[in-house]
């Protein structure tokens, strides 16, 4: 299933410490990501980020997930409004865009997403295991340079295709990177 990453700067990779933070710059505006550890397809754990994308350009796929609000956006920009008291943080960053598609199962859309830390740069990384993903849904949304991922698993919301929307989460998770 076709998804297109999020062409960004990796500004900054946090320490090894369970929950990962990474900066990434789009366009001038800085935002933080959470880098959790997700399972790949031979069953270890493993965080998606290496300390040596520090500086590069990478295809990233993000999901706005835990809690979330989701409102009609009137707006025409789309984007990411990092959040006012912490920027650089993975809380409550608001995201705009529209809506492409909506998926009840994110397996086929994570299939080719690999967790590329333990591995050193150049190396193919570990693909994550798709089946952690198989009964989570997501509404696919188009931000100015990609797509993103919206966690609908428990939002008892509906949202249509094509509309336009602005999301509030209280997380932003990296879920891994494509390769080329």
């Amino acid at each position: 299933m076709s998804f297109e990453p999020l062409k960004l700067h990796v500004k900054t990779v946090g320490p090894k410490n369970g929950n990962r933070r990474v900066v990434f710059s789009t366009r001038g505006t800085h935002f933080g990501a959470f880098d959790g550890y997700k399972k790949s397809e031979t069953g270890s754990l493993k965080l998606a980020t290496p300390d040596w994308m520090e500086g590069d350009e990478a295809a990233a796929m993000l999901r706005a997930t835990m809690e979330i609000e989701i409102e009609s956006d009137k707006r025409s920009s789309a984007g990411i409004e990092p959040s006012t008291e912490n920027p650089t943080g993975w809380e409550n960053h608001w995201i705009s865009g529209r809506v492409d598609r909506v998926v009840n199962d994110l397996s086929e859309v994570v299939a080719d997403v690999s967790l590329l830390d333990g591995h050193d740069e150049g190396e193919v990384g570990s693909k994550i295991d798709p089946s952690s993903y198989s009964n989570s849904s997501a509404a696919v949304i188009s931000i100015e340079d990609g797509n993103m991922l919206v966690d609908m698993s428990d939002i008892d919301q509906t949202i249509a295709v094509n509309s336009v929307i602005r999301v509030r989460s209280s997380r932003l998770d990296i879920v891994g990177y494509l390769e080329p």
